[in-house]
């Protein structure tokens, strides 16, 4: 028997059988980079990535296997939109197919270097405070905001030894970030990893913390 899913024989899945998607981070508008990584991830392992890819085009509205496509879409498209903030969804919503959805929030969100955008990650950075948050969460809140900065403001040098000059720099920054955030029972290693000569690298330094 034909395994091609475009049989016209064979059943087409209840929306219900392929399951929901439930993020920790939902989109906000700062966090894309992480997001799509994080979304892509979770709808290619339900079999559905060419719903956002476009590898596949969606065969014709009179095609037998139409309805099942739809229904696939519709999924895709509902996993995106409840993993991104209300805030935000009302400017994304207008969307008909998932693929024009995923390359608008692209668009929206992942490209080019927005200077306030940019400026507004810096000032969040430097303003992150524990205040009794678990050093994981503290943690997890910085990759967040690093991993979104980077994609926005990247290593603007173009030879091997700038761009290691520049990484450096910018990695003491991140490990001061880091340390000035932390509650105050941590003093004593913050003391002690500001004392180190070259300063630890900021994934050390979360290691010496724990």
């Amino acid at each position: 028997m034909s395994t091609n899913p475009k049989t016209p024989n064979q059943p087409s899945p209840h929306p219900e059988s392929l399951g929901d998607i439930n993020l920790k981070t939902k989109l906000d508008g700062d966090n894309y980079p992480l997001w799509v990584n994080l979304m892509e991830r979770a709808i290619g392992g339900k079999g559905l990535t060419s719903h956002i890819t476009g590898v596949s085009d969606p065969p014709p509205i009179t095609d037998p296997t139409y309805p099942t496509w739809q229904q696939r879409n519709h999924c895709c498209f509902n996993w995106i939109i409840n993993n991104i903030e209300a805030t935000l969804v009302n400017e994304v919503s207008q969307y008909k197919a998932t693929k024009d959805l995923w390359e608008g929030l692209a668009t929206t969100y992942g490209s080019g270097a927005d200077p306030f955008q940019v400026s507004n990650l810096h000032r969040q950075t430097y303003g992150m405070k524990q205040r009794g948050m678990t050093l994981e969460a503290l943690w997890q809140k910085f990759q967040d905001l690093w991993l979104s900065i980077d994609s926005r403001d990247p290593n603007p040098m173009d030879t091997p030894s700038s761009i290691e000059k520049y990484n450096q720099i910018t990695q003491r920054h991140i490990v001061y970030q880091f340390l000035w955030a932390l509650d105050d029972r941590y003093d004593t290693i913050k003391r002690e990893i500001l004392n180190k000569e070259p300063l630890s690298s900021v994934r050390t330094t979360y290691g010496m913390v724990r």
